[in-house]
């Protein structure tokens, strides 16, 4: 019989009162089987089924340029390839190579395979919507192949020829950012400019920090030549930025510098997911003394992280996470409730990872409040663009049982000449500051 199962052994698994069968394939899968775990027979759908015409996964997303793969988790209902969608993940693509994006969307999926493992038991784990995959096949048309072959071949040359003028000093794209005062979410962005940077560098990931009356900004400076960032601050000065001085200059790269103040004392969170950990700096003198106060998440990979107190003085952890290094680093969001900034209690959101989506998930600077409501702002990575666009997504619920945003802004690279990508906010009080990168 299908699946090399005779009478016998079906009966056999009929025994073992099994919760699950997970299937490796979109194949045919015998209703008898479908029948014997209490929670059915599951399976992933690595492709978007309404537009995969043969092929395997991320073949068609990325010769027709979609914005992300689309990824579902379901529990297959009939041997006639209909299946119960349980949940559903999005993915950048990698624009140039078929190969390295159905490795990142196979490896990357398992997180949301896990995730729902976890929630077994919980009454919304199913949603009612019902899919017909038994079109899905595993060759694609003669022709499609040739033109992804010819596409790959142009912008592969094109690549190696950006490499030989980047050795020459010429980039092809940089970073800056922008300073604004008032509301951003009311502000005309058009009628800002974005700071000059010194050459052989580019400044991302700014942060806006208020000590003894005076506005300064923390931030990302990346060297051209060392390949590597480091923490740098400097006092805001109507639209400039001076007294610039190294803050954090490690082994290894630092970037998006959150700090913040907890009773009385001045902390530093960076992204110091190169180094595999959390790393959590204690302040000795404003503004480029500090020293290590804890580290979490030991061999883990982590990043973008950010420290938030509620209403209620609960403190969360928000923080990007992912499994391997070949996964999609901008697709899954973390939330932990913690008793401090030691965070020596850590409790994990029931839902965690609490997004799967690179079109939302990676936080793109901290939570801001406007007309007494809260704002995630977030990175959309799409169209295999990594911080193409920003969002501002208004909270609407947080406890350690749900999560619930919604999306209320995209603000989109279009407002400036040579602008290509946009990816971070952070606003505090009436003074604001975000990032860009430009084209040359």
């Amino acid at each position: 019989e299908a699946y090399g199962l005779d009478f016998d052994n079906y009966r056999r698994l009929e025994k073992l009162d099994l919760d699950i069968i997970i299937s490796n394939s979109s194949g045919y899968v015998p209703n008898r089987l479908i029948k014997v775990p209490k929670f059915g027979v599951w399976s992933i759908i690595h492709s978007d089924i309404s537009i995969n015409r043969g092929g395997y996964p991320g073949f068609w997303e990325v010769l027709l340029k979609t914005p992300v793969v689309t990824v579902l988790l379901i529990e297959i209902v009939n041997e006639c390839k209909k299946g119960r969608v349980i949940d559903s993940a999005h993915y950048n693509i990698n624009s140039i190579s078929v190969a390295i994006t159905n490795n990142i969307i196979k490896e990357s999926s398992i997180s949301l395979l896990i995730k729902n493992l976890k929630m077994i038991n919980s009454p919304s784990l199913i949603e009612e919507q019902i899919i017909d995959y038994s079109a899905l096949s595993l060759t694609a048309p003669l022709s499609a192949v040739l033109k992804y072959v010819f596409r790959f071949g142009c912008t592969y040359i094109k690549n190696i020829i950006r490499l030989k003028l980047s050795f020459s000093g010429i980039k092809k794209s940089h970073w800056t950012f922008f300073i604004g005062k008032g509301d951003f979410l009311k502000t005309d962005l058009i009628s800002l400019e974005p700071l000059k940077l010194p050459l052989g560098q580019f400044w991302a990931d700014p942060f806006l920090f208020r000590f003894k009356d005076k506005l300064y900004v923390f931030f990302e400076n990346y060297s051209f030549d060392s390949e590597k960032g480091k923490i740098c601050c400097g006092r805001i000065d109507g639209n400039s930025v001076v007294e610039i001085v190294d803050v954090l200059n490690l082994e290894y790269h630092l970037a998006y510098p959150f700090v913040f103040e907890d009773e009385n004392e001045i902390y530093m969170m960076p992204d110091t997911g190169n180094n595999n950990q959390l790393e959590i700096y204690r302040c000795i003198e404003f503004p480029d003394k500090w020293e290590i106060y804890t580290t979490k998440f030991s061999n883990e990979i982590v990043f973008d992280p950010f420290f938030h107190i509620d209403s209620k003085g609960q403190r969360w952890l928000f923080v990007n996470k992912k499994m391997t290094r070949e996964c999609d680093n901008s697709s899954e969001l973390y939330i932990y409730k913690v008793d401090s900034v030691k965070m020596d209690n850590i409790v994990s959101h029931k839902k965690n990872p609490v997004l799967i989506d690179s079109r939302i998930a990676r936080n793109g600077g901290a939570i801001f409040e406007h007309n007494n409501k809260l704002y995630r702002p977030s990175q959309r990575n799409t169209k295999g663009i990594y911080g193409r666009a920003l969002n501002v997504n208004q909270i609407i619920k947080l406890d350690i049982d749900e999560y619930i945003e919604k999306n209320v802004k995209i603000i989109e690279p279009k407002f400036q000449k040579d602008m290509v990508s946009l990816h971070h906010l952070h606003q505090i009080d009436d003074f604001f500051v975000f990032d860009a990168a430009f084209e040359r």
